[in-house]
């Protein structure tokens, strides 16, 4: 690919496309692209950017990751939830069983009261 683009280059004096490299070496452009992109070197985080070099590039891309304050409270609200969930089907059983069940009886004539 390498030879291609030299060639390319010497015969149309400017930088050759992704597609003219592809149809000397008779593959698709995807592959050059592919080819391309895997051995484009690779930044460090630490990288200084900006007019003065005042800002690395790690404090501009956003963090994904949660703190681990964050991920405390998040565990402490899953049980909390859990916690209130099996209080509320107990609750509503209960309750089911002391107001609704013996509510749903036959009176004296079989009739559902």
């Amino acid at each position: 690919m390498k030879k291609a683009d030299i060639e390319l280059f010497q015969t149309l004096r400017r930088k050759p496309t992704i597609t003219e490299i592809s149809t000397v070496l008779d593959v698709s452009s995807k592959q050059i692209s592919e080819c391309l992109n895997a051995f484009r070197p690779l930044l460090s985080l630490e990288l200084r950017i900006g007019e003065e070099q005042e800002t690395q590039l790690q404090e501009i891309l956003p963090d994904e990751r949660i703190s681990a304050q964050e991920y405390v409270t998040l565990e402490c609200l899953q049980s909390d939830l859990q916690d209130l969930s099996k209080k509320a089907d107990g609750s509503r059983l209960s309750w089911q069983k002391e107001i609704l069940l013996p509510a749903r009886r036959r009176d004296n004539h079989g009739t559902w009261v």
